[in-house]
C-alpha cells in the first residue's frame, strides 16, 4: 500500500512539473505578432511609410554580451549644443515596427530615437521575456549606445515604453540614475505593467480560470528557475521610492490587459512629478491611435514643462 502511495505522489509531482514547465514557456515565450496583426493593432509598421531615414545597428545588452539587441537610429543633428534622445521600447509579444507610428512626433521635433527590440522579440538575439525584469538590460543597453555615440549624462534623454517596454523603461531609469543621477531626465508610461504578479495573475486567468491558485506557482517558480528572473523586484509598484524622475503616466479605463485601477494605483503611489493622461473607453495603449491629436499635445505639454 505504501509502494502505491509513493508511486502515486512520484506521478503527481511528475505531472504538476510538466504542467508548470509547460505553462512556463506561456509566461517566457509569448507569440510575436505577425506584420498583418502588427499593421492592425498599430497602423503603420514601416518607415518608409514615414519617410524618416534611418540606420540599423546592434549593440549589447547591458547583463550580457551573448544578447544582442537590434534598433532603428533616427538621428537629429540640431543646432543645440545639447543632444536630446528618445529610446522607443515596445510591449510583449510584438517589436519595434510598433513603435514607428510614435516616431514623427519626436523627429519633427528634433529628437534623436532609438527604436528597439527587446531580447526574444523581433530581430533581437533570442532571450526569455521576463516582463520587464530582465529586459531592463535591454534598455540600458540603448543607454549605452548613445554613450558611445557622443551623448553623456548630462543630455536629455527619455523613455518612451508601452506596456511591457513602459515597465522596463521604468526599472532601466531607476537603475541608471542610481548609478549616476540624471541620466535619465524623464518617461514615457503608456499602459505599463504597473503590478508584474497581479498583472500575470489576471491575464492567467483568462486562460486556465478558477485553477490559477493551483497552476500558476509552480509556472512562476518554473519560470523564475529557468529565466533568472524576479518578478517581484522586477515591479513598479515596489520601487515607487527608487526613482525620481518626471513620469506621464498614459492610461485606459478599459484595459484588458493591465487592470485600470492597478495603473491608477501606481500613479497615485509615485511621489515623484508626474502627469497623468487618461483616455475613457479605450484599451490597452490605444490612445494614441484612436485620439493621436489629443495624446501628442498632451506629450508635447509634459515635455515643455520638464525642458525637454
Amino acid at each position: 500500500m505504501r509502494k502505491w502511495i509513493l508511486i502515486i505522489i512520484v506521478v503527481l509531482v511528475a505531472l504538476y512539473g510538466g504542467v508548470s514547465y509547460y505553462f512556463s514557456n506561456q509566461l517566457l515565450y509569448p507569440l510575436p505578432m505577425s506584420d498583418e496583426d502588427l499593421k492592425a493593432e498599430y497602423g503603420t509598421i514601416s518607415l518608409d511609410e514615414v519617410d524618416i531615414p534611418s540606420e540599423k545597428t546592434f549593440f549589447p545588452a547591458r547583463d550580457s554580451d551573448e544578447i544582442t539587441i537590434c534598433a532603428w537610429w533616427i538621428e537629429n543633428k540640431g543646432i543645440s549644443t545639447q543632444n536630446r534622445a528618445f529610446i522607443l521600447v515596445h510591449g510583449r509579444g510584438t517589436n519595434k515596427k510598433a513603435l514607428i507610428r510614435y516616431a514623427p512626433f519626436f523627429a519633427s521635433r528634433g529628437i534623436s530615437i532609438l527604436l528597439i527590440d527587446l531580447r526574444g522579440h523581433g530581430e533581437s538575439s533570442k532571450g526569455y521575456a521576463t516582463f520587464g525584469d530582465k529586459e531592463r538590460n535591454d534598455v540600458m543597453g540603448a543607454v549605452d549606445f548613445l554613450f558611445e555615440n557622443g551623448y553623456d549624462t548630462d543630455d536629455k534623454i527619455g523613455f518612451f515604453g508601452l506596456s511591457m517596454g513602459a515597465t522596463s523603461s521604468f526599472l532601466a531609469a531607476m537603475d541608471l540614475n542610481r548609478e549616476v543621477d540624471g541620466t535619465v531626465d524623464v518617461l514615457i508610461f503608456d499602459s505599463g505593467i504597473a503590478d508584474v504578479p497581479a498583472s500575470i495573475e489576471f491575464n492567467s486567468r483568462k486562460v486556465v480560470g478558477d485553477a490559477v491558485p493551483i497552476l500558476l506557482p509552480g509556472a512562476l517558480i518554473t519560470a523564475r528557475l529557468r529565466s533568472g528572473a524576479d518578478f517581484r523586484d522586477g515591479n513598479p509598484t515596489v520601487h515607487t521610492d527608487d526613482i525620481d524622475i518626471p513620469i506621464l503616466f498614459v492610461m485606459h479605463d478599459m484595459d484588458e490587459v493591465v487592470p485600470y485601477d492597478e495603473q491608477m494605483e501606481l500613479f497615485e503611489k509615485y511621489k515623484g512629478q508626474k502627469e497623468a493622461l487618461k483616455f475613457e473607453g479605450l484599451g490597452h495603449h490605444r490612445g494614441h491611435v484612436e485620439k493621436m491629436e489629443e495624446y501628442e499635445e498632451a506629450v508635447e505639454k509634459f515635455l515643455k514643462k520638464f525642458d525637454f
